[in-house]
């Protein structure tokens, strides 16, 4: 653009990103006995999500020739989910139960996403994945519930992922064995439970700063990584209509072996390429070690509750790399909560909440 002889090739703007998205799909489920005492259960499920983005111009000091809410950009992506599960659940006895899960999901994308020269193409990418799961019950009494289960998981990237990357960088699914134990007890005042969880990633994706082959910072997969910790829970009735709950999970969330890319620079300020460096048992980003929360409930009036909260996070990382510099403090939040839930004979149920 030239403006008084002068040529402009910058501008200040403010600009409009939007999503119109559309999903749909059923489910369905097929139970019943094949022996006494077994269980079978064959259910699934086909979903499409079809995602349109586009963002806009809606003001600039420079417009040159472009027109308010001209699109800068436009991307559809079209994600298709197919999943198929067989479940199995077997009464041994009246305290104890097994139970098996499989099952197989497809995912397919289609979007639109840089090849190998840079350039906007269209692109697909199909996954297909096996996730079993299997565990036991045992109710040694009424009251009381011990459990076990191992199960895997896999997910597929996100869009993002992918439009953000060529197929020569596109990243793989992440890949998870999750083994949990724990103990409930329940009586007519006193609920608590316990339960102890391991989380062993393949390939978990997170940020590391690198930028791939068409310039973008992505997530990246990293090799090995773990999730472990407890979860407690409580909930005492204190009164006739005074009860108060509670969960608290501590947590331990590590990259076994974790590269970080930095951008670097010479003094006259000319990139110069990417550096790395390796960090052993490092904490993963955005995982606190303590979250809990505690709530008084109290019934004053009939359809009336009254609700005082308090929330805690511990401190967290803000990168990969446990840089104290780099951290999200430590906070507490209080919220007093008021709800009202009147009855009419034209409306099952309706809600008035105030925070």
């Amino acid at each position: 653009m030239v403006l008084n002889d002068t040529i402009i090739t910058t501008t200040d703007l403010i600009r409009r990103r939007w999503l119109d998205n559309l999903f749909y799909g059923t489910t369905w489920t097929l139970k019943g006995n094949i022996i006494d005492n077994f269980t079978l259960t064959f259910g699934g499920g086909v979903n499409r999500y079809d995602g349109d983005h586009f963002g806009e111009v809606i003001w600039a000091e420079y417009a040159g020739n472009s027109d308010i809410r001209q699109r800068y950009y436009e991307n559809n992506a079209v994600k298709d989910d197919l999943n198929a599960y067989l479940r199995g659940e077997w009464e041994i006895s009246r305290q104890l139960h097994l139970f098996g899960d499989l099952q197989l999901r497809r995912v397919d994308y289609r979007f639109t996403g840089p090849n190998e020269d840079g350039l906007p193409a269209p692109q697909e990418a199909g996954l297909q994945f096996f996730n079993p799961k299997m565990g036991v019950t045992y109710r040694p009494r009424m009251n009381v519930t011990v459990y076990g289960s191992v199960s895997v998981a896999n997910k597929e990237p996100n869009r993002n992922d992918y439009t953000e990357s060529s197929a020569l960088s596109r990243p793989k699914p992440e890949s998870m064995i999750d083994y949990e134990a724990g103990v409930k007890y329940a009586s007519k005042r006193f609920n608590s439970g316990m339960n102890f969880y391991y989380m062993d990633y393949y390939d978990q994706l997170v940020l590391t700063g690198k930028v791939n082959d068409v310039g973008s910072y992505t997530r990246t997969n990293i090799n090995r990584s773990y999730r472990a910790g407890m979860e407690l829970e409580l909930a005492v009735q204190l009164l006739k209509k005074m009860i108060l709950q509670g969960n608290v999970t501590l947590s331990d969330n590590r990259i076994k072996n974790y590269v970080e890319y930095t951008d670097s620079y010479d003094i006259d300020f000319n990139y110069t390429g990417q550096q790395a460096e390796v960090f052993k048992n490092t904490s993963i980003a955005f995982s606190p070690q303590i979250i809990s929360n505690i709530q008084l409930q109290y019934q004053p009036f009939p359809n009336t509750e009254a609700s005082f909260i308090v929330r805690h996070i511990s401190k967290q990382y803000l990168d990969n790399t446990e840089n104290e510099a780099s951290i999200l403090q430590a906070y507490t939040v209080g919220d007093i909560r008021i709800s009202y839930s009147p009855t009419f004979k034209f409306c099952k149920k309706s809600d008035l909440i105030y925070c």
